[in-house]
């Protein structure tokens, strides 16, 4: 089982409603930490995780200028299905 196939499970389960979010985050770390055969606990795991998972980004070449040419035009917005606090991490690597 791959950590890809752990993740759209999960996913999976969540968008049906069988899931909060905190859960699939708890189970998505005693699954990885089980399938890595990590010796430690799933909280370690998912804390680290979590503190950093966001801290780096990758531009995509000519977004920034997309950017800059549409804000003078439109208020431009952000949403994502990801959790809140790591998008906010995401999005201050960005200016």
């Amino acid at each position: 089982m791959s950590i890809l196939y752990i993740d759209n499970k999960l996913r999976k389960l969540q968008k049906e409603g069988l899931l909060d979010v905190e859960s699939v985050l708890y189970k998505r770390s005693e699954l990885i930490t089980k399938h890595l055969n990590l010796n430690q606990s799933p909280e370690i795991f998912m804390n680290y995780f979590s503190n950093n998972f966001g801290k780096t980004a990758i531009e995509i070449n000519g977004a920034r200028n997309l950017i800059k040419y549409l804000s003078q035009k439109y208020l431009l917005c952000a949403t994502s299905n990801g959790i809140f606090s790591i998008q906010k991490i995401d999005l201050k690597l960005q200016n």
